[in-house]
């Protein structure tokens, strides 16, 4: 996403979801979090994780979709970190 559409997206639904990707061994392991504060999301955007991940802002809807979720749930569990296990980035 730009940096336009993520504050627009961020003000109008108070969060932003973000992803950590990387490849290894002919697939894709992704991890999913949700911020609820910008500026900790742009933190941990320009964050090195020091293994060759990649690491993108996501739409709610980009973020279900990478996931294979259905729309109707709501953040379900054991996809994204939440606050207590990443307690320094949200």
């Amino acid at each position: 996403m730009y940096t336009q559409d993520v504050k627009e997206y961020f003000e109008k639904n108070g969060k932003i979801y973000g992803v950590s990707s990387k490849y290894q061994f002919g697939e894709w392991d992704n991890k999913g979090y949700i911020f609820y504060d910008l500026d900790k999301a742009w933190e941990w955007l320009e964050t090195e994780e020091y293994d060759f991940r990649e690491r993108e802002l996501l739409t709610q809807e980009e973020a279900y979709e990478l996931f294979d979720i259905n729309m109707d749930d709501d953040d379900p569990e054991g996809i994204f970190e939440w606050e207590s296990t990443i307690k320094g980035w949200i």
